[in-house]
């Protein structure tokens, strides 16, 4: 039985659509496993490494060593994950007494950024007999909680009929305990508590 150059033409491209998908396949395959990675022409290639900050525990130490003072003398902390001129930093906070210092380390290679910075509570003339450490300890006292209990958040200096007062933030779980303390004599004039939600 004869073909007709049809049906001759019909096998021809069957078979030659065959041959072309298994060159097609053999090449995925194989191109599949190669190592070299491939790079799209005009895009730079990339190195993800690891932050030389690992995180707010590591920042604090940091800014502890560049102080030259021990964890235990801190009275007061605050770490701040945050974007500074385009770069990821860990911005530190330490109280030491009545001394605030403000650090900005660069998460990538741990270089400082900024600072430190320092600043005294009593800048603004004001007579402080009381430390912001004894004002602390005082709000512990207070509340009937040791300083392991709380996450310490918030200790500010303001002044309140033209004398200093510490303001003082507390988080115990979900409860936020508030104080307000002399600065002059350590007296408690204001405690208030409510839930954070």
């Amino acid at each position: 039985m004869k073909r007709s150059s049809t049906g001759k033409k019909k096998v021809f491209l069957k078979k030659a659509a065959a041959a072309l998908l298994a060159c097609v396949l053999v090449i995925g395959i194989t191109g599949c496993g190669s190592e070299e990675p491939v790079q799209e022409e005009g895009k730079e290639d990339v190195t993800v490494t690891e932050p030389k900050v690992a995180g707010t525990e590591e920042a604090l130490a940091m800014a502890c060593e560049k102080l030259g003072v021990a964890r235990a003398d801190i009275t007061y902390y605050e770490v701040e994950h945050e974007v500074d001129d385009n770069l990821l930093c860990y911005d530190v906070t330490v109280v030491l007494g009545d001394r605030e210092y403000e650090l900005v380390f660069n998460e990538e290679d741990g270089s400082v950024v900024e600072g430190p910075e320092e600043e005294s509570f009593d800048e603004a003339g004001m007579v402080l007999t009381v430390p912001a450490a004894d004002a602390i300890q005082t709000a512990l006292k207070h509340a009937g909680l040791s300083i392991e209990q709380v996450d310490l958040y918030k200790v500010m200096l303001d002044e309140e009929h033209g004398a200093p007062v510490y303001e003082l933030e507390m988080k115990k779980d979900s409860e936020i305990l508030k104080f307000e303390i002399s600065a002059e004599d350590g007296t408690v004039l204001q405690q208030s508590t409510g839930i954070d939600r």
